[in-house]
């Protein structure tokens, strides 16, 4: 068996019973292919790095399992056709994870004590002013 990491993105005004629609498919799908899940996680809604369709926003979540390779093309296939999932990732780690770091890893996603801070505010946009600088560059204004 191989160890995968799932990711995947909800639309943020989706309700909680449409989430528990989409988490049973994926149980399913574990369930079918006998995969063992390591860790689920819920981010929480997050700012997307670039609009998505008209959401600023997604739901996030995280499955880390072990399961046979056949499993990645059901699951994309699944949250493909889904219509609420926004966008999805798979990952094969790799095999030759030494076990010191395997452990450091659970260590720190076990850990539940971060917080993450969204900034709704627009950046502050700075504007160059070309004529300044050229006049400073001539030795001031000739006024």
């Amino acid at each position: 068996m191989n160890e995968y990491e799932t990711i995947y993105i909800v639309k943020p005004d989706l309700s909680p019973d449409g989430l528990t629609k989409v988490k049973d498919k994926m149980t399913r799908i574990f369930g079918e292919h006998k995969a063992s899940l390591l860790v689920e996680k819920d981010w929480g809604k997050r700012k997307l790095a670039y609009r998505l369709g008209k959401h600023n926003f997604g739901q996030y979540f995280y499955f880390n399992y072990q399961a046979p390779g056949s499993i990645v093309t059901d699951l994309e296939r699944m949250l493909k056709f889904e219509e609420d999932v926004m966008r999805f990732l798979t990952v094969k780690l790799d095999e030759n994870i030494h076990l010191k770091t395997e452990s450091k890893l659970k260590k720190v996603t076990q850990a539940e004590d971060f917080k993450i801070v969204v900034d709704d505010a627009r950046p502050v946009r700075h504007y160059r002013d070309d004529n300044r600088d050229n006049d400073d560059a001539r030795g001031g204004n000739n006024a």
